[in-house]
């Protein structure tokens, strides 16, 4: 392939890799007032509970970590484009830099970020502001059970899991930024990918066990209309998995 449309190809992808994350993490609606997390007051007692290191803020971080990378590997393929380096890139970054055409890994990655965005996307538009990061019964809330809630129960879950699965696949993939850039051999690359592998282990195991506890809530809040529903739509994040 062309170096220069690779290099284009790289900045798109980066770029995309970017958006679908920020959408996918950090849900529009504003967070909720305490009281209407008080109903949730069970998880809020441990310093990695809702109101500790939530997973809402792992992924506001994480998606932070991201910004960074990917403008660094930005910068660094305008670099061996003939643009301007800023200093703070430093040479080490630039060495050798040549940006490769999409690799499976990149495909694959990419495609599976984006179906688990476009879930997640779905999924705030049938919640619309009941659909928070952090656990709460909003004022005026109702049971939704339309669009992808009638698939699953917990059709945001399923989205960010599958986003997850993406990310990784595109992090540790040919033509990724660690491999590219050689982030490993610096500090700030060793920091951000050791919290990007741990907010990852973090987030995925906090989003586990927040389903049953929301069910719980939801159950209590809305009774049979819960039941109903659950009858229905018996599965939590993945069709014919995992129910509960």
């Amino acid at each position: 392939m062309d170096p220069t449309l690779a290099a284009y190809m790289k900045i798109a992808q980066l770029t995309v890799l970017s958006v679908c994350a920020h959408i996918t993490f950090i849900p529009p609606a504003p967070r909720p007032h305490r009281q209407e997390r008080a109903k949730f007051a069970e998880k809020r007692k441990s310093s990695f509970g809702e109101e500790g290191f939530s997973v809402a803020r792992a992924a506001r971080l994480m998606v932070y970590t991201l910004y960074i990378t990917d403008t660094f590997h930005i910068l660094a393929v305008l670099s061996s484009l003939g643009f301007p380096s800023p200093p703070v890139i430093g040479k080490s970054l630039l060495e050798g830099n040549k940006p490769s055409a999409p690799s499976y890994e990149m495909v694959v990655g990419t495609s599976l970020l984006a179906a688990g965005t476009v879930i997640r996307v779905l999924s705030y538009r049938a919640l619309d502001r009941f659909f928070t990061a952090d656990l709460a019964i909003r004022e005026g809330h109702r049971l939704v059970t339309s669009g992808p809630y009638s698939v699953v129960r917990h059709p945001g879950y399923a989205a960010a899991y599958l986003s997850i699965l993406g990310l990784t696949i595109v992090r540790l993939g040919t033509g990724s930024s660690v491999a590219e850039l050689k982030l490993w051999q610096n500090s700030f690359g060793v920091v951000a990918g050791a919290y990007q592998g741990g907010a990852t282990v973090y987030m995925t195991w906090q989003m586990y066990v927040r389903m049953p506890a929301e069910d719980a809530v939801l159950r209590k809040e809305f009774g049979d209309d819960w039941d109903v529903w659950a009858r229905r739509t018996p599965y939590r994040p993945i069709p014919g998995i995992y129910s509960g």
